[in-house]
């Protein structure tokens, strides 16, 4: 399911309501294993996809910043992958969360040019 979303639909993290974003892309990759052997053939063993979606805000206060920054610490500590929940599409799936460090700019109130992108904990066939 290719799922661009709008700013106003709403999603959540690990329960917690995700504040409204610039953009959600979400991406569709396959899960699978390349081998090239000794005689120059490629060996492709593909297992399934796996998505992931990219969010982005312009412009976050410290405290929606600080919110999804627990999340993401959490996972480290409980050993639980959150569920990313989009209701409008029907979509609950556990997730990684990786923060993209590049480029985000901390003006003393406001965090700038923020981005997550979330992994699909487990492959969809």
């Amino acid at each position: 399911m290719a799922y661009t979303g709008s700013v106003n639909v709403p999603v959540y993290l690990g329960g917690v309501a995700l504040p409204l974003y610039a953009s959600i892309v979400d991406t569709t990759e396959p899960n699978l294993s390349k081998n090239l052997t000794l005689d120059g053939t490629l060996v492709i063993d593909y297992y399934n996809n796996r998505r992931s979606w990219t969010i982005t805000w312009n412009y976050l206060t410290a405290a929606q910043h600080d919110s999804i920054r627990v999340l993401y610490d959490n996972q480290f500590l409980s050993n639980v992958m959150p569920t990313f929940w989009i209701p409008s599409v029907n979509l609950a799936v556990p997730v990684f969360i990786n923060i993209v460090d590049k480029d985000i700019k901390w003006n003393g109130s406001m965090v700038e040019n923020f981005t997550i992108v979330l992994q699909e904990g487990y492959g969809i066939s």
